[in-house]
């Protein structure tokens, strides 16, 4: 093995010219001692957004010293091809200690992988170094082939081994604080599409998926939504931004929708320097059961619609107290997770095309859901985000307190196209998996809606009186008529909601009755 090593090592020395010598004596300084490396981590250590990729650097560095140049090197005791060979001459002083493994690949590849494992962007260049530096000690003649692989080997293992652990403590810390944490872990759903999954630890919602597309040199990056309203999901997404080169002052978030989990983080990247597109449809209300439109003032509509759907003070006074002591929780600032504070938008409306990445996506009409909710579809790559139209798994909230907005008649309409015209596509929801029966689950979605429309049907039919939409919720749904809870509470608002929008279906069709009297909405069978 000796002998075919040392061929290796004599034809390298073929190879030198004083630019070369002079290049590769530099670079080898590079990891003596290991000082570059401790600096640059000690740096790394000293900005917080970095720390942990620092830490991770000086014990992986740690570690390697312990194991390699410590134990190994002198378990081993391999003798140097520059000892065992002094007739060539060397550039550098002769080595006093052993060569099996070489430390200087091991500390690079510590340190390069450490970066690599945090951030990419900066990574590639440190591995660049990384084998440089283990290159130089091979043109250098003072370490043989399989010493610079074992040093690679071990560096790089060790490096893996110490930053996924801490990642793995990071996420078992407590998640509800909001000075945790999450770790952002991208998929690259197609070339160039970064998937960021965030979560909430709400009772209503847990996780959201964000999309990240970078810009080409010189364009812009794109966000697709931007999350719920915590510190920990803020910090995840800009450790995502900082791995692909991503900054504010460049980035452009599109807003599918106006809900807590898809706008919460909207004023804050807008703060930053991000600009903001949304369909200003999705500011018709500012008020509505599903969400609080900060930037409105919910106050002045709330009364109104809460008694539109039969939620009086004089009526039902325990749950109108739940309503208005979350209104109390905004106005004071104390926080609400269906909060949505105030941020300024470029209008977007559906046709439009937006270009990045070397992408060009088309803002395509997703009804139902919301009133306005736009996905983005590029047509030549067939590549939906279709927002929260169609999950799988999920039976999307199609939801709203206001009359005649035909919601639910829509989204049949806007199923119907999604079924025939995406159904090939590579289909990209902001909950769960990607959807890969589209047909399936299109159909699921609609039968279930059909199922509740039909029970609700039922009620009104064998119902003695015309009942408020609050009271016909509570019997579709099995709920009480007052919630025990906030997780009661959260699910009465949502069911209010989705009842609002079946009643208006069954009115469209002709399947109910509806009036209104002193303000309240009633609904009763023909």
């Amino acid at each position: 093995m000796d002998k075919i090593e040392f061929r290796f090592l004599y034809l390298l020395q073929e190879l030198h010219t004083p630019l070369v010598d002079g290049l590769m004596t530099f670079i080898t300084t590079l990891g003596d001692h290991g000082i570059f490396w401790l600096l640059l981590a000690a740096v790394l250590f000293a900005v917080p957004r970095t720390r942990m990729m620092g830490g991770c650097m000086l014990i992986s560095i740690g570690i390697g010293f312990l194991l390699g140049n410590v134990a190994l090197k002198n378990m081993v005791a391999r003798q140097r091809p520059c000892w065992l060979d002094p007739s060539v001459g060397l550039l550098v002083q002769v080595p006093r200690d052993f060569s099996f493994p070489s430390g200087h690949s091991m500390v690079g590849f510590e340190g390069a992988v450490s970066i690599f494992m945090f951030n990419r962007k900066w990574g590639i260049p440190a591995l660049m170094l990384a084998v440089l530096i283990a290159f130089s000690r091979l043109y250098l003649f003072v370490h043989f082939p399989t010493d610079v692989l074992a040093g690679a080997v071990l560096g790089t293992v060790i490096a893996w081994c110490v930053a996924r652990t801490a990642k793995r403590r990071r996420r078992k810390q407590d998640p509800g604080t909001m000075t945790e944490r999450q770790v952002a872990v991208m998929l690259e759903r197609a070339p160039g599409i970064y998937e960021v999954v965030l979560h909430s630890n709400q009772k209503s919602i847990d996780e959201i998926k964000i999309f990240l597309i970078p810009g080409r040199e010189g364009e812009r990056s794109l966000m697709v939504d931007a999350g719920f309203r915590k510190r920990q999901c803020l910090e995840t997404m800009e450790e995502a931004m900082g791995s692909l080169g991503i900054t504010y002052d460049e980035l452009d978030i599109f807003l599918t929708h106006k809900h807590h989990d898809h706008c919460g983080l909207a004023s804050v990247y807008a703060e930053r320097g991000a600009r903001l597109f949304m369909n200003p449809q999705e500011d018709r209300h500012c008020y509505d059961c599903l969400y609080y439109n900060h930037s409105h003032g919910s106050k002045e509509d709330q009364p109104e619609v809460l008694r539109a759907v039969g939620v009086t003070e004089e009526g039902t006074p325990e749950v109108w107290n739940m309503f208005m002591e979350v209104n109390r929780r905004v106005i004071e600032h104390k926080g609400w997770e269906f909060e949505i504070p105030g941020f300024s938008y470029t209008p977007v409306k559906a046709g439009q095309i937006l270009s990045y990445g070397g992408y060009d996506f088309e803002a395509v009409p997703l009804k139902g859901h919301t009133f306005g909710q736009l996905g983005l579809y590029e047509k030549n790559r067939r590549i939906l985000f279709c927002a929260d139209q169609v999950i799988d798994g999920i039976v999307p909230i199609v939801g709203t307190t206001y009359p005649d907005e035909h919601l639910l008649m829509g989204y049949f309409e806007s199923l119907e196209h999604f079924k025939h015209e995406y159904a090939d596509c590579l289909v990209l929801p902001a909950h769960k998996l990607p959807v890969a029966d589209v047909k399936r689950v299109v159909n699921r979605i609609v039968f279930a809606y059909l199922d509740k429309t039909d029970l609700i049907k039922h009620i009104l039919d064998h119902g003695h009186h015309r009942m408020t939409t609050k009271e016909v919720a509570c019997l579709a749904y099995g709920m009480e008529a007052i919630p025990k809870d906030e997780a009661e509470f959260i699910k009465l608002k949502m069911v209010i909601s989705k009842t609002f929008s079946c009643l208006e279906y069954l009115y469209d069709t002709d399947f109910a009755i509806r009036s209104k009297e002193d303000g309240i909405f009633y609904w009763e069978s023909p």
